[in-house]
């Protein structure tokens, strides 16, 4: 472990280096500041979705607000960096730099809520995990929050994740609660209106000649949604 955080200590290092090289290749100083303003605000970002995700683990009563919050700060603020600092490198206007932004949220956080599925209800043989792994380590993903916060449900899931760990044996019980509880619905609801924000952005930029560009982008939307894997 101490080698691990040793060699994170090295990537982050040579992630700003990575940028620092781009004086190198012809980047003005204005623009390589900038896209180290972006880098390093995600990663503050990303640190407190981690921070926020590893405390959910120890609570029953995770608002669906606070989860968002979350996966905005993780996936979201990874994906919407990544298409925003390319777009700041690229001398893009400001107005084209937040619709990146905007595009890159939503995919995250759409790309977020399908693992949420497919951690509890994926296909095994496909996902090459066990479909149970989420439910026994007790990890709080949306349709767990709101299974928990349901008023039909919400007792008795307390009940449980207040107790013991669990093993395989009690993986059915909760599977039928959270199918009691509607959230399946309610999550893949909320993929479809991730996936139509992302779209409406990506629809806003329309830059000139660049419609296979686009067309890319719109393929890496549909294969992070609507992944089964």
């Amino acid at each position: 472990m101490p080698q691990a955080c040793n060699a994170g200590d090295g990537m982050f290092s040579l992630a700003h280096l990575a940028l620092h090289r781009l004086v190198d290749l012809g980047a003005e100083t204005r623009i390589v500041l900038e896209a180290l303003r972006l880098f390093d605000e995600t990663c503050l970002s990303l640190t407190e979705g981690q921070y926020l995700d590893m405390a959910f683990e120890s609570r029953t009563d995770v608002a669906e607000a606070e989860y968002f919050r979350m996966i905005a700060g993780k996936t979201g603020a990874l994906l919407a960096a990544s298409l925003q600092i390319g777009a700041v490198v690229a001398g893009a206007p400001a107005e084209q730099v937040g619709l990146y932004h905007a595009f890159g949220a939503a995919m995250g956080r759409a790309f977020q809520l399908r693992d949420d599925i497919l951690g509890i209800w994926g296909d095994e043989a496909i996902t090459g995990k066990s479909v149970a792994g989420d439910i026994l380590s007790k990890k709080k993903s949306l349709p767990i929050i709101l299974a928990l916060a349901h008023p039909s449900t919400g007792l008795q899931m307390s009940h449980l994740y207040a107790g013991p760990p669990f093993v395989e044996a009690d993986v059915p019980a909760i599977l039928a609660l959270l199918d009691a509880s509607g959230a399946r619905s309610h999550v893949e609801e909320q993929i479809r209106v991730s996936v139509v924000e992302a779209q409406s952005a990506l629809k806003s930029l329309q830059p000139d000649g660049q419609r296979v560009f686009l067309a890319i982008l719109t393929e890496l939307l549909q294969s992070l949604t609507g992944r089964v894997y």
